[in-house]
């Protein structure tokens, strides 16, 4: 099969640092690649070269990531994907109405999160064109130690973009066990305190994450977020606000979310923190056999078997 992806051509592929969306999509191109098909990828912010550029290419399947380039998706006469990434729709539901009404009719949507779904089926997109692939990850990459070989087994970590939707300053300043990496964008978060780590690029979050306990992330909004996926690839388990809970299975013991009215309350949540990090130190083989079902190459087959439905 010949498969093309549409980025919006403002990061480069694969990304140097972060960039969630290019992530995604470099290795859906890699493990497409792996099983064989002939996968190609346009990460151009003019419209009209990207046009030409598929037309060149004539693949089978064209997929568009994100919004950048909607209006050509009617010209194309192959099958059609369409996958959002921002959840933008959720602030601007006239914009995307008006989208998926004139343009999206004939297209396949692949949704991150049910509530994405259900936005595409309000608008009459039928249900049998409307499906949840979640995110990956790159499983192998990852660095794992045996939870005695941790370095910093007695901390835990919050990893990603620094800012106000994830609370991290709030946590820094009422935590003690909580080390934080990642790009500031939150001018009340500290970051000459002893709990900052810096900006960690790829290799940093490959090889060092698994020395940590469990990741903790309280985002007030989320779609599915990949750093989730990441710490359990690394061995570690997760607590979580429940607007990180897709696609994730809570029923494990590795898995703590913290309900909404208890997101403030910062004694429940140190004591979460501590007990999830006792269990996941414990549970790391079984963390690692969970976070096996979320390596692109099944996210891959998944996407395939998707498309041919």
């Amino acid at each position: 099969m010949k498969i093309c992806f549409l980025a919006p051509g403002e990061i480069e592929i694969p990304p140097n640092g972060w960039g969630a969306l290019e992530t995604v999509l470099w290795n859906q191109y890699n493990s497409l690649k792996k099983l064989g098909h002939d996968v190609y990828f346009i990460n151009d912010k003019n419209t009209n070269s990207t046009y030409k550029k598929i037309l060149e290419i004539d693949p089978d399947v064209v997929h568009l990531h994100y919004g950048k380039h909607w209006e050509i998706m009617p010209d194309l006469k192959c099958k059609k994907i369409v996958t959002s990434h921002d959840g933008s729709f959720l602030n601007s539901k006239p914009f995307h109405e008006q989208l998926v009404r004139k343009f999206y009719y004939d297209c396949t949507f692949f949704c991150l999160t049910s509530f994405e779904r259900e936005f595409f089926l309000m608008l009459g997109i039928s249900p049998n064109k409307a499906f949840i692939l979640p995110n990956g990850v790159d499983y192998n990459k990852f660095n794992r130690v045996p939870k005695e070989n941790a370095k910093h087994k007695g901390s835990s970590i919050c990893l990603g973009k620094i800012d106000s939707r994830k609370r991290q300053s709030i946590l820094q300043k009422q935590t003690s066990s909580v080390m934080f990496a990642g790009a500031c964008e939150d001018p009340s978060f500290d970051t000459n305190s002893y709990s900052y780590l810096g900006v960690w690029d790829r290799v940093d979050v490959y090889s060092q994450l698994t020395h940590y306990s469990n990741l903790v992330l309280l985002s007030n909004t989320e779609l599915q977020p990949l750093v989730c996926l990441e710490a359990l690839a690394a061995g570690l388990g997760l607590v979580i606000s429940e607007a990180c809970v897709e696609n994730l299975d809570t029923s494990k013991d590795f898995i703590n979310v913290i309900p909404n009215n208890k997101i403030n309350n910062i004694d429940y949540i140190e004591k979460v923190i501590k007990t999830n990090a006792e269990i996941s130190l414990n549970s790391r083989e079984d963390i690692y056999k969970y976070a096996q079902t979320f390596d692109w190459l099944n996210i891959a087959k998944k996407w395939l078997e998707l498309n041919n439905k």
